[in-house]
């Protein structure tokens, strides 16, 4: 390579730097676990304390490449989980419903992004509660069921007194498609719809509900038969891959889209009878006009229910895709033939604290079944076990179980005043849709996909403000720099700093990777190589583009794991993660 045109490259481009960009860290293997382990910690105080600024730092950098220690960070995890939960849930005694909802999301938000970089699976990229159970199945996390399913259905109640009825309906749905039996969700979800205005809809749910608590009022521990079954469906949008080519276009928050096509499905869907539950996953696409094509069964409990599932969605007529949407959609369609039967209910964590108690008729083994049944929903039953936890306690210990009992108490008067209202007339004008951080990701969307670039940066920040861990805006934001970069090409300079943003917005995007490595061969007429990609980054470190230098430093260790090149990457991430760095230059047009 010629060192005096790279030389002279390199000074073209650190002249014209953005002095002081994002914040940033290493990805796969440019940190050390010591490290990864310290922004771990540092990102669950942010959780704790709701400081999304520090959270959309980690989002934004991709900041927790790198973490090893399985055990640890599950269990960091699960205690993480259970300790917001319950802060949210003091929170909402308190009135404090909206700071509840959120700081749950924020939780969610995180474990699910974790289990992704640990496990390292590229999930998907929208903002969904499958998107979260999908992480908190993965093996990496090892979270029992109960705790993040309890948690989740809390959220959907919460979202309902918010007045976010819509989103609330999502959440609640993916509560029953993983746990049928959660008698409480079937209440929440009838609540929900009834204030949608979707009378018919909701009682279902509610006598789904009054007959699962009918059985287990009377203790009965073999009912003659399973209740009827509930015919539940649910739906979620695949990624599909980018091609680096083509200006790809901005995804809007599809939510509502889905709703009305799982209804319209739904109403054709005539599954046969079975006496225990049944559940059918197609994919298919979906074409701008609303036109299914590749339809397919990928996971389904026998033929017959992976025909009844495909007659439905030939049988069914399905609008055409919203402006937000891009040209085609493919979409993962679960049809849950959900059987409801006492004896099912007695998840393993009740069994464990039954078996205790059978040895031990101590207060704490009253308090832990009591936890059992509430994280199942049950709170008629959580409510006798704390009154004999409270009866065999003294002192802060009682004070601690008698709290607890309030909680539940406040669950069973609320469930009867849902019950009590939901036997009037739906309220009227009540369709509450949505959720702000989608209306703007929408409103980026359509500018974006206009190439008003400017708005678009400003609509995906805004809705990051909100929720940093809306993976939908992020990528969509990424999509700005990307665009807008191969738009503006011929200005090398600035398209680099676009190509940069875009690959650490989108650390996935391979299409944003090659835009960079053509940008800097069109400037320097050499081969890409580990001393180009190092001396480009000391140039912009030198001028306080971290954004690039960091962007930089990842492709250079990527082509050779140079310990040389760790210590000033680790630098510029640690001042970027201090509590002083502002990420606002971050999405300032520099222009």
């Amino acid at each position: 390579m010629n060192k005096k045109i790279l030389a002279n490259a390199l000074a073209f481009l650190a002249a014209n730097a953005v002095c002081s960009a994002p914040p940033a860290m290493p990805a796969a293997g440019n940190a050390s676990g010591d490290a990864a382990q310290k922004y771990f910690n540092q990102a669950v105080e942010a959780v704790l304390s709701g400081d999304k600024a520090t959270l959309r730092k980690l989002y934004d950098y991709d900041i927790l490449d790198g973490i090893t220690n399985k055990e640890q960070i599950a269990k960091s995890l699960n205690d993480l989980m259970q300790r917001v939960h319950s802060e949210a849930k003091a929170l909402y005694r308190k009135g404090e419903v909206a700071k509840a909802a959120d700081r749950l999301e924020l939780t969610f938000d995180f474990t699910a992004y974790v289990a992704d970089k640990v496990d390292h699976y590229a999930n998907t990229p929208d903002r969904t509660p499958e998107y979260w159970i999908f992480g908190w199945n993965l093996p990496a996390l090892h979270m029992p069921k109960n705790v993040y399913i309890s948690a989740l259905n809390d959220y959907g109640l919460y979202l309902i007194k918010n007045n976010q009825d819509a989103e609330a309906l999502r959440v609640l749905q993916a509560v029953i498609s993983s746990e049928p039996q959660r008698e409480i969700a079937y209440l929440n979800l009838a609540n929900a719809l009834w204030h949608l205005g979707r009378k018919e809809e909701a009682l279902p749910y509610l006598e789904k509900y009054k007959q699962i608590r009918a059985i287990e009022e009377k203790e009965a521990t073999s009912p003659k038969g399973a209740i009827e079954a509930v015919l539940h469906v649910s739906c979620t949008v695949r990624p599909k891959q980018l091609v680096a080519a083509k200006s790809p276009r901005a995804t809007g928050d599809l939510a509502p889209y889905l709703y009305s096509i799982q209804q319209e499905i739904k109403s054709h869907w005539q599954p046969p009878k079975s006496e225990k539950s049944q559940s059918t996953t197609l994919q298919f696409d979906v074409a701008r006009n609303g036109k299914v094509s590749n339809a397919a069964a990928v996971q389904s409990s026998g033929n017959p229910y992976t025909q009844a599932a495909l007659k439905a969605l030939r049988d069914s007529k399905l609008p055409p895709l919203p402006a937000e949407a891009p040209d085609s959609i493919s979409l993962n369609f679960v049809f849950s033939y959900n059987v409801l039967n006492s004896t099912d209910k007695e998840d393993k964590a009740i069994k464990q604290w039954q078996a205790k108690l059978a040895q031990s008729k101590s207060a704490e083994n009253h308090a832990g079944l009591a936890e059992a049944y509430e994280n199942d929903g049950d709170f008629a039953r959580a409510r006798q076990q704390l009154l004999l936890a409270i009866s065999k306690s003294r002192g802060a210990q009682a004070k601690r179980y008698e709290e607890q009992l309030r909680d539940d108490e406040l669950q069973i008067a609320e469930a009867n005043k849902e019950i009590e209202e939901l036997g009037k007339d739906s309220p009227k004008g009540a369709q509450r849709l949505g959720i702000p951080q989608a209306a703007l990701n929408n409103q980026g969307a359509n500018a974006l996909n206009n190439m008003n670039y400017e708005l678009a940066i400003q609509k995906f920040s805004q809705a990051l403000n909100i929720d940093p861990g809306y993976k939908l805006a992020r990528n969509n934001l990424g999509m700005v720099f990307n665009n807008r970069g191969i738009k503006e090409r011929s200005d090398k300079n600035n398209a680099l700093l676009d190509f940069h943003r875009a690959l650490l917005l989108r650390t996935d995007d391979t299409a944003s990777e090659a835009n960079i490595a053509t940008s800097i061969k069109s400037l320097i007429k050499g081969r890409d190589s580990y001393e180009l990609r190092k001396n480009l980054a000391d140039s912009l470190a030198a001028k306080h583009d971290d954004v690039g230098a960091i962007a930089e430093y990842r492709r250079a260790l990527e082509i050779k794991d140079d310990p040389k090149i760790r210590e000033p990457l680790q630098q510029i991430t640690d001042r970027v993660m201090s509590a002083n760095y502002s990420d606002g230059q971050f999405v300032i047009d520099p222009k």
